[in-house]
């Protein structure tokens, strides 16, 4: 079967889920329904035809599950330091990227106003 944008929306659709995927520059990310409050929704694949049905699927329930730990608290809040310093302060945060392209680990400074 051809994977298409269209055969993956009426997947989505049928297995009971809320969201509708679209194409982007390089990369392909689910909108509407319960996708809306997701932080992550990207996957990064350069054609729809990189994954089948199947890991399109098992790709958005991975996103799924991520966005549920990163919303339901799982993951460590940025706690401010008890002096009175400058406005601004960094910390190192470590970002799991998933995905076919990008799966180490990388770590950038976040900076955050107080």
């Amino acid at each position: 079967m051809r994977v298409t944008l269209k055969t993956i929306n009426d997947e989505l659709k049928r297995l009971g889920h809320d969201a509708q995927l679209l194409k982007g520059d390089g990369y392909f990310y689910f909108t509407s329904g319960e996708t809306v409050d997701w932080l992550d929704r990207t996957i990064r694949v350069p054609t729809i035809s990189t994954l089948t049905l199947e890991e399109w699927i098992a790709e958005f329930e991975k996103l799924k599950k991520l966005n549920r730990d990163l919303l339901g608290g799982k993951v460590s809040p940025i706690k401010a330091d008890d002096d009175k310093g400058p406005v601004r302060k960094t910390q190192d945060v470590s970002y799991a990227f998933s995905g076919r392209d990008c799966t180490n680990l990388k770590t950038r400074k976040a900076t955050r106003r107080f």
